[in-house]
């Protein structure tokens, strides 16, 4: 990956605890949208190395995503801004 590699924890715990600090950090911060929109997904891409269900809910929001940007895009190809 050159200079910029990643660094995901080995061990479980690391990555439990490192996935959950990402997702409470979205949360939190919700007022400041552009930060916490790539740190929820980032946290659930983490955790879903290990628990299912943070697989389910990646799988969702991606699907969730998916879904608005298609409805999005149509509304721009139909004129509506």
């Amino acid at each position: 990956m050159g200079k910029f590699e990643k660094y995901i924890p080995r061990s479980r715990l690391g990555r439990t605890l490192m996935g959950l600090a990402m997702i409470l950090l979205g949360i939190i911060g919700i007022v400041l949208p552009l930060i916490s929109f790539w740190l929820f997904p980032l946290g659930l891409a983490i955790l879903a190395a290990d628990y299912a269900w943070a697989r389910y809910m990646l799988k969702k929001t991606r699907d969730g995503l998916t879904y608005v940007r298609r409805k999005v895009d149509r509304r721009r190809r139909a004129g509506r801004h």
